[in-house]
């Protein structure tokens, strides 16, 4: 008997659904479970096993495992497994061919047609890669269909939902979010309105969350036996994170789970209560919550409109997902299905027969391959939205049963794979630009009056912004670094060139490089570079490409601001040439590609100097300016100047914003990275992606002076744009701290449509590896410089993590340190090495819980802090410095508070006053700045921008160390994060 199959290729895990006779059932791919692990594991001799058994063996061997296909689908970067490398296109083809093949051994025969489907917000780049997948599987005349889609036709079998019936899709499932609404036709279902999504956004996330909760939990100890690693080490670790995910399956429907911690010399249980977690996973929980708005607002209607919700994906079954939704829709029950996992699944597989036969008023190519936001049979795009050309009408597979499938059998025609090492990573392919969507709401400010969005409309990266970055144009730079000589020893082997660096012994000539000639007989010659016209800053020959560069015309501009902001230049005019600019950052997969390339250091953000699978797509940061200048200058570009950069932010007319004057009209993360391209609006005139509120960016030669060795940046990391686009700091670019937090963006003067994108020169002087960045404490180089400026991503901090009776303090996912405090009179202080003298002290901080209503904490900055640490007196918490003063705050007693303590008298409150009206309630997930500025032994402090006080410490030191205080005073429990720690030399 004929059958269809329909699959929900998954982040996590995959399931197939077989219709037939009308009737439809969960195909068992594994030996016992109908969903399995999105997982391939390689063996020595380079064969792959796939799902449950991949799973089950890489638990053994967790190096080999590789998980998150679905996320990895868009690298250009290959994986290395084993000593072999493998595309991720080659990966997904053979592990998607297993999942084909094990549904016809369970069914007894090949399916009479496939569906497959994806999230709504994948662009042509992505189906184009899903596609070639399938291609090299051997799998033909596929069927593609969007997951919300695949989950409306599943809940509108029995006349659930009539013609006319608007329907919308909440569907978060391993890796990825999904909101659409859709309405009913005759025929199936149409879009009312564009889908939201957020691709990396998952129960994936969440289980690393878990997984970091339960590091913080252990501390030291773990700590400890990560420093030793070792297999064993590695082996435990993949255990711990699988109780993670299993302990987040019963935290749905238990208020607490004790987590069993098995590492070399670590055994112990660490408790985890559904509060902990579902506090740590909120904000997400609310990104996904805005998405789903804004697709209901895409649609133009209420929640009243709405006939049904369908929640949909494995992690709805976490209750304050199912909470957060229900405050959105009101009135409207939300329908769940019996077991979420397999909705998608249940629904391709209607569709898939539904594209089979030919219906009643369905043409071919209702019934043909979804692609972009077109759907399968009956499912239609909204009026404008584009369907790629090249989508012919599929034809009915019936491939019979295949072997296990090898890495080099899933693609017949596939050449070998690439020889491990950085010659194997390839330039990308590049495909047509996607038009980005155009900002919320209409800019505020004056109206444009030059080349704008209409003229240049801006793109999102052709190939997907993980795609290598483009190259260069001659240099205008005229920078004063010495940069230490190097030799290039070039080593060919296996066809490919690899490059190993080091520093210039004596007696080499400064700026000498190595031109590398592969030449197809595998010989190499080696020359020295003129050092270039700019003090040996040499850029390589030729226009760089004009792949996904920004036109700038030549003209006068404003930069700055009138009156001048607290983190801006004063208003004025400059005169620039014609120039481009990157339309996006370069991304952590672009750098990487010039760290194999070049042997450049890697980013100072990479756990272990490789790069996260899930960030490929995202800005890069931690990258040290004279190397981020060296990766422009070997694409035939150069850092923009401030002034360049600045324009090609704001605009002809100088916005405020890139999109206006109304800060609140687009959605700025204020924590973590998303991938470049992805927030909606944050675009300027002359279509530049995302240069506020996403990562600091270097730039070069300021329009106002700094003091010698500092350097200027701009872009605002995490939505801190106080001056907008003109925002401005001057910073010691040897600061770890500052480093760790910066990325770059790259200018040209000439581009052409025939220069490759991504080619890497080595005809340019390089710098000394590693030789510039120094710790957090060496002071900056005068007024104004940005000292410190740690969002608290990456545990670099010198803060310390640990876990007490009654307090704990470490780094929480995805970027706040906390300081807990669990019951009335513990006072928790922790601070982290920075002793400066003249100095201005700032974070964001909130309460992120607490358990009464009326309970009080205060909490805020430690300052001046000196001495060894003691044991706090008449108090319970962590052992202190001696001698401390505290900034506070206390909103549900309305008062802030400075306290002082020494060697020789408690701690007290030595001033105080009521708080402004701007501090937000103590659950409030929007934080407040609290700030002091230190001169000498005079503090001023201030709450959100307002002074509220001046005092003069008198006795207390006039240098000491930075920090935090947290005080429960009347609470049960109290969770107080805080954003960020930024130090500013006075």
């Amino acid at each position: 008997m004929g059958y269809v199959l329909g699959v929900d290729f998954g982040t996590s895990f995959t399931a197939a659904v077989a219709y037939s006779a009308g009737a439809s059932r969960v195909v068992t791919l594994g030996k016992r479970a109908g969903a399995v692990p999105t997982a391939t594991f390689v063996r020595d001799d380079g064969t792959l096993i796939h799902g449950e058994d991949a799973f089950l063996v890489g638990a053994h061997d967790p190096e080999r495992l590789v998980r998150n296909l679905k996320r990895r689908l868009a690298d250009t970067a290959p994986i290395l497994v084993g000593g072999r490398s493998f595309t991720p296109i080659e990966l997904t083809a053979a592990y998607l061919r297993w999942v084909v093949d094990a549904a016809a051994l369970s069914e007894g025969g090949p399916a009479d047609a496939l569906l497959f489907t994806h999230p709504a917000n994948w662009r042509s780049v992505r189906l184009d890669q899903f596609r070639e997948a399938m291609t090299r599987a051997g799998l033909s005349g596929v069927h593609f269909a969007p997951e919300p889609f695949a989950a409306a036709a599943f809940h509108s079998v029995g006349g659930q939902v009539q013609p006319g019936d608007l329907v919308a899709v909440y569907d978060l499932g391993g890796g990825t979010f999904d909101a659409a609404v859709l309405r009913r036709t005759p025929n199936g279902f149409e879009l009312a309105g564009d889908p939201e999504g957020i691709e990396h956004l998952g129960g994936v996330d969440f289980d690393d969350v878990l997984f970091h909760l339960l590091r913080a939990r252990v501390g030291d100890p773990w700590i400890a036996a990560e420093r030793k690693g070792g297999p064993s080490y590695a082996v435990a670790v993949a255990g711990i994170r699988r109780e993670a995910t299993e302990a987040k399956e019963h935290l749905s429907v238990d208020s607490e789970v004790e987590v069993p911690i098995m590492l070399p010399g670590v055994n112990q249980v660490v408790k985890i209560t559904r509060t902990d977690f579902e506090r740590l996973i909120a904000p997400s929980v609310q990104d996904t919550i805005g998405a789903f708005r804004r697709s209901l607002r895409q649609a133009s209607v209420t929640p009243a409109e709405l006939s049904a919700v369908l929640l949909v994906g494995g992690s709805v079954a976490l209750n304050v997902v199912r909470d957060a939704v229900r405050q959105v829709i009101g009135e409207v029950t939300p329908t769940f299905d019996a077991d979420p996992k397999y909705a998608v699944a249940r629904g391709a597989a209607l569709l898939a027969a539904r594209a089979q036969r030919s219906e009643p008023g369905a043409s071919a190519d209702a019934r043909g391959a979804a692609v972009g936001t077109s759907g399968p049979a009956g499912v239609v795009p909204p009026a404008g939205v584009p369907v790629a050309a090249s989508a012919a009408p599929p034809t009915v597979i019936a491939a019979p049963p295949s072997p296990p499938v090898s890495a080099a059998s899933a693609a017949p025609d596939a050449s070998p794979p690439p020889p491990v090492g950085p010659s194997s990573v390839a330039p990308p392919p590049v495909g047509p630009p996607i038009v980005a969507p155009p900002p919320v709401g209409p800019p505020v400010g004056r109206p444009s009056a030059g080349p704008g969005p209409a003229a240049a409309p801006p793109v999102f990266p052709a190939a997907g912004p993980g795609n290598p970055a483009p190259g260069g144009a001659a240099s205008r730079s005229k920078l004063p670094l010495a940069l230490a000589a190097v030799v290039v020893v070039a080593l060919v082997a296996a066809g490919g060139v690899f490059l190993a660096m080091r520093g210039g012994d004596d007696g080499e000539v400064a700026g000498s490089t190595t031109t590398v000639d592969d030449g197809g007989d595998g010989s190499a010659t080696t020359g020295a570079g003129d050092g270039g016209e700019d003090g040996g800053l040499d850029i390589a020959p030729g226009p760089a490409s004009a792949d996904r560069m920004s036109a700038v015309d030549a003209g006068t501009y404003e930069v700055g601001l009138d009156p001048q902001g607290a983190e801006s230049a004063a208003l004025q005019e400059v005169e620039l040439a014609a120039f481009h600019l990157d339309t996006f950052e370069v991304t952590n997969q672009q750098y990487d590609a010039f760290v194999q390339r070049i042997g450049a250091p890697s980013a100072t953000s990479w756990p272990g100097g490789r790069v996260p699978d899930d960030t490929l797509d995202h800005p890069v940061k931690g990258v040290e300016f004279d190397w981020a200048s060296a990766y422009c200058r070997s694409l035939s570009k150069r850092l923009p100047t401030e002034a360049e950069w600045e324009v090609a932010a704001r605009g002809p007319d100088a916005f405020e914003y890139p999109w206006g004057g109304d800060r609140a009209a687009v959605d700025i993360d204020t924590a973590g990275t998303r991938p470049v391209g992805s927030t909606a609006g944050n675009v300027s005139p002359f279509g530049v992606h995302d240069t506020v509120g996403s990562v600091w960016e270097w730039v070069d030669e300021p329009y106002d002076p700094v003091a010698d060795g500092q350097r200027v940046r701009h872009g605002g990391e995490n939505g801190r744009v106080r001056d907008g686009a003109a925002m401005r700091q001057i910073v010691d670019p040897t600061n770890r701290s500052v480093v760790a937090e910066t990325g770059f963006r790259c200018a040209a003067d000439e581009v052409s449509d025939s220069v490759q994108p991504g080619q890497f020169s080595t005809e340019i002087s390089l710098p000394e590896r590693g030789a510039t960045v120094t710790t957090v404490a060496d002071n900056g180089s005068g007024p104004g410089t940005v000292l410190v400026d740690d969002n608290f991503e990456q545990r670099t901090s010198g803060f310390r993590e640990e876990v007490g009776e009654a307090y704990a303090f470490g780094y929480y996912a995805p970027s706040w340190y906390h300081l807990e405090a669990t019951g009335p009179g513990v006072q928790t202080v922790s601070v982290g090495g920075y002793s400066y003298n003249d100095a201005s002290i700032e974070t964001h901080v909130h309460v992120d819980g607490a358990q009464t209503g009326d309970g009080r904490v205060r909490y805020g900055l430690v300052v001046r802090a000196v001495g060894e640490l003691r044991d706090p007196p008449a108090t319970a918490g962590p052992p202190r410095p001696t001698s401390f003063v505290a900034f506070t705050i206390d909103p549900r007693a309305g008062r802030w508070e400075l306290l002082r303590e020494t060697a020789t008298e408690p701690l007290r409150a030595v001033q105080s006053g009521p708080l402004p009206a701007t501090v937000k309630a103590v659950d409030g997930t929007r934080p407040d700045a609290l700030r002091v500025e230190m001169r000498a032994t005079v503090l001023t402090l201030f709450i959100n921008e307002l002074e509220v006080a001046e005092f003069d410490t008198g006795v207390v030191e006039s240098n000491g160390d930075v920090g935090f205080f947290v005080e429960n005073i009347t609470e049960t429990f109290a969770d107080v994060h805080f954003a960020d720690l930024r130090i500013v030399e006075l």
